[in-house]
């Protein structure tokens, strides 16, 4: 589930975060991020992760740095976001800031 990005930059997702939404949530990153140069991704609340949304943020981030855009992921001390981050093999250093 995403909650509202439209006034501030920042998107929520709370919930899973896996192949069945991981499509939705990342035309929803896309669409926020054609509003702005910049975002605020909030994984605080998220409470299931499978690789493909490890792999779906990275991207994410991987383009923002491409366009010039800034993405910042908020809540990256979650316990889900670790584990998941750990068994997919993905380098934290995609955490920080781009752009």
């Amino acid at each position: 589930m995403i909650t509202s990005f439209k006034t501030k930059g920042i998107l929520a997702i709370k919930g899973k975060l896996y192949s069945g939404n991981v499509s939705e949530i990342q035309q929803e990153i896309e669409y926020a991020l054609s509003l702005f140069n910049f975002l605020d991704i909030d994984i605080t609340d998220i409470t299931e992760i499978h690789i493909s949304g490890v792999f779906m943020l990275y991207l994410m981030n991987r383009m923002s740095i491409e366009k010039k855009m800034q993405v910042n992921l908020v809540g990256t001390s979650n316990v889900v976001f670790q584990n998941a981050l750990r068994i997919s093999g993905v380098n934290k250093k995609f955490l920080y800031t781009s752009a």
